[in-house]
């Protein structure tokens, strides 16, 4: 179906595992934003004063009744109190329409943090009566005196979002328009920001003309930050577009228009292209047993998540490479008859060696030994052994 308006905004979904443990990042106060603090508190600090009372959509007490409830005041020295006691004064939330209202805090986190609360009289503009109002000071920096910055709005708006931007961003890398609508780094950079770390690994699953990287190098360059990035691309233009970009904002582009772009940004960056999957379903897919060293990859990475090294296999000891925290053994043979008779037994394990400190992770197809034998592991020296059986997708191969 048609619309007769025209459609100048996109949706950019945010999400965390845990929003009652996030704290997301701010963005830099400009010059009129620090203007707003021109009040200052008890101690000389520069703040401002935000009413407290919640105002536009929402602000019903019937929209938010547990957001509807009293809050005392001590006119003598402004302080804000959940407690009603004798010299306080009662106020309740209300709209300008005289109707019940709400306030933009819990009557929990107003006890918790009255310190950050005042009393203050105004003059309301609809009655012309002063009376008292509770208000929120706001400090545009921390206690060191660094400045927090302030919230993400929910609307990104400015030329730094379009994707003509962007467009122009890559022709100044690449002296000519090499991608049909690039991200505008801004964007990506807005989006890292937000994460609220400065030291975190942000992955890009779609990379396309490469945008990603160059915004995490020029925030790690602005602000000192140590983050870093992975950067996946399937279409033929990784290398030539997507990673070359990366190598030039790195290198610097003479010609840039942009001066950080021109002379270089700190970072460093690796292209590797991928090998093949290693499921078990496609190391079966010849119908066939695989052989050792196609499953001593499978095995060692599935189970260590790290990166297998043909050159450390010692196949007639079992041994198929260790980690930090692991040292990995797989007794197998790519012929059904030869794998039935294989098994980790008392006089296999002996052969495994001194136990070095690290975990020992045996596959086999099976185990004619008793690792719960106490006595019989301190005997023979077998600490750290655990055996795992080897995937049930190969014996699957047997029929």
């Amino acid at each position: 179906m048609g619309t007769e308006l025209a459609v100048e905004h996109e949706y950019l979904i945010a999400y965390t595992r845990q929003i009652d443990k996030f704290k997301a990042g701010r963005l830099e106060l400009s010059e009129e934003q620090l203007a707003e603090y021109s009040e200052t508190d008890k101690d000389g600090r520069q703040c401002r004063l935000l009413g407290l009372r919640k105002r536009g959509a929402l602000s019903k007490r019937e929209d938010r009744p547990n957001l509807h409830y009293p809050i005392y005041i001590n006119p003598n020295d402004a302080s804000v109190h959940v407690e009603e006691r004798k010299g306080l004064v009662k106020i309740i939330p209300k709209l300008s329409n005289g109707t019940d209202g709400v306030w933009r805090w819990s009557k929990e986190k107003v006890k918790r943090e009255s310190h950050l609360l005042i009393a203050k009289q105004v003059k309301r503009r609809e009655t012309g009566k002063t009376e008292w109002d509770v208000c929120q000071i706001d400090y545009p920096d921390n206690e060191e005196g660094e400045l927090t910055g302030r919230l993400f709005p929910s609307i990104w708006q400015g030329s730094e979002f379009n994707n003509e931007t962007g467009r122009d961003q890559i022709k100044d890398i690449f002296g000519e328009a090499v991608f049909e609508y690039p991200k505008p780094v801004d964007l990506i950079k807005h989006a890292v920001i937000l994460s609220g770390d400065k030291d975190c690994l942000v992955l890009d699953s779609f990379a396309g003309s490469g945008t990603t990287g160059q915004a995490v190098l020029e925030l790690n360059w602005s602000d000192g930050g140590n983050r870093r990035f992975i950067l996946v691309e399937c279409e033929d233009y990784a290398e030539k577009i997507t990673a070359e970009r990366v190598k030039r904002v790195i290198k610097g582009v003479k010609s840039a228009k942009d001066e950080k772009i021109k002379n270089g940004l700190v970072g460093t960056f690796s292209y590797f292209e991928l090998g093949e999957p290693i499921e078990m379903e496609s190391i079966l897919e010849g119908k066939k047993l695989p052989d050792y060293m196609e499953l001593a990859r499978y095995i060692f990475y599935t189970a260590t998540g790290e990166e297998f090294n043909p050159s450390k296999v010692k196949q007639g000891k079992n041994f198929i490479g260790e980690t930090k925290d692991y040292e990995v053994y797989l007794f197998y043979e790519p012929d059904i008859e030869k794998l039935k008779k294989l098994a980790l037994t008392l006089d296999t394990a002996k052969k495994l060696g001194a136990f070095s400190g690290k975990k020992r992770l045996v596959f086999a197809p099976a185990k004619y030994l008793d690792l719960n034998d106490a006595d019989l592991i301190e005997k023979h020296g077998l600490k750290g052994i655990e055996y795992c059986q080897l995937p049930f997708e190969i014996y699957k191969m047997r029929g």
